[in-house]
């Protein structure tokens, strides 16, 4: 659906939630798919934009331990560490011991890492161009949308048991 077909939606305030949901999910599905597939973004080897955008956190936290990036995204450790695993692999990161802590590892992109960044970058600035160059009571109701799809979110993985703790 495109702007113009959402402006001109019809029918009960229930069947248009459900044209919502339906259409979210939908959208959801497109983004997991989108940001796993490899493409060759002409910064380096074929990367997944998920990888372009691990990149990115690490460039912006230069020095940041894979632990640490596990809790701001709220993933498994074990996921995390697999995820460091390919992009060091490919190339992207490197790690390298805490001048402070000798058992924590910090991460660093290495300069391909640094155009696979500009990728995420880049497609992030588009994102942002696109979907949030609204007036500001707009852009502050799609915020607290989208923070109670999160909060939704959590409380059905709490409710299906899905209990495991990311970043532990």
């Amino acid at each position: 659906m495109v702007d113009s077909e959402a402006d001109s939606v019809s029918g009960s305030d229930e069947e248009i939630a459900s044209q919502a949901t339906e259409t979210l999910l939908r959208v959801i599905n497109k983004l997991q798919q989108g940001r796993r597939i490899p493409r060759d973004f002409g910064a380096g080897p074929p990367m997944t934009l998920l990888e372009a955008e691990m990149c990115l956190l690490i460039s912006r936290h230069d020095g940041i331990a894979g632990s640490e990036l596990s809790d701001m995204l709220s993933v498994t450790r074990a996921a995390m560490s697999q995820t460091i695993s390919k992009l060091k692999k490919k190339g992207f990161v490197r790690d390298a011991p805490d001048s402070v802590n000798y058992k924590r590892k910090t991460l660093h992109v290495t300069p391909l890492g640094k155009r696979a960044a500009e990728v995420a970058e880049a497609y992030a600035r588009t994102m942002t161009s696109e979907l949030f160059d609204i007036p500001r009571e707009e852009l502050i109701a799609n915020l607290r949308f989208i923070t109670k799809l999160e909060t939704f979110h959590d409380r059905a993985n709490k409710a299906w048991g899905l209990t495991d703790q990311p970043g532990h």
